[in-house]
């Protein structure tokens, strides 16, 4: 799909999303001389590199399917998670740590993670009943990094450099009384 913004700037791949709810239905108002009518379109295109936040939906041999409510298309290979990362015998996936702990990374947790590819495969001529549904667009993202992967791993992790700031400082009160 080919899209010109109000400038005539041409994009050339990119979503369009269909919104599932409406939220308000108004009147319809048709213009009389061109029989057209205004239409209202979200259009979204990520860029390699940008930072999202999304939800994972499901996982198997390859890695993680990750959802943004509105796109599901999204898979983050094994190979581009976090060090320390394996499948564990029940088909999760886990990093562990030097303590020897396993974090699990379970579906519907929070995760967060960095664009590093799009595709845009053709569309194929003939599709199969059994086949997954044609994605027009599939994203690849990547955990690798400081800051990346699960929120709830690094949640943890700003709430105890907190507590830590804050202990130092009544350290120092007490030293200088």
């Amino acid at each position: 799909m080919e899209v010109a913004d109000r400038e005539g700037v041409r994009y050339g791949r990119v979503a369009a999303l269909r919104q599932g709810s409406r939220q308000r239905i108004g009147q319809r108002r048709v213009r009389e001389e061109e029989g057209s009518f205004p239409v209202v379109r979200s259009i979204w295109r990520p860029f390699i590199g940008e930072v999202l936040v999304g939800k994972i939906s499901g996982y198997d041999e390859k890695g993680l399917q990750v959802s943004l409510d509105f796109f599901s298309d999204i898979c983050i290979p094994g190979h581009l998670m976090q060090i320390g990362t394996v499948r564990g015998e029940d088909g999760r996936w886990a990093l562990k740590t030097e303590d020897g702990d396993e974090l699990h990374l379970d579906i519907d947790d929070e995760i967060r993670f960095l664009v590093s590819s799009i595709k845009y495969p053709p569309i194929p001529v003939e599709q199969k009943e059994d086949d997954k549904p044609f994605a027009p667009m599939q994203i690849n993202g990547s955990i690798k990094g400081d800051g990346l992967g699960l929120i709830a791993w690094w949640a943890a992790g700003e709430e105890e450099g907190e507590e830590e700031e804050e202990g130092e400082g009544e350290e120092e009160e007490e030293e200088e009384q």
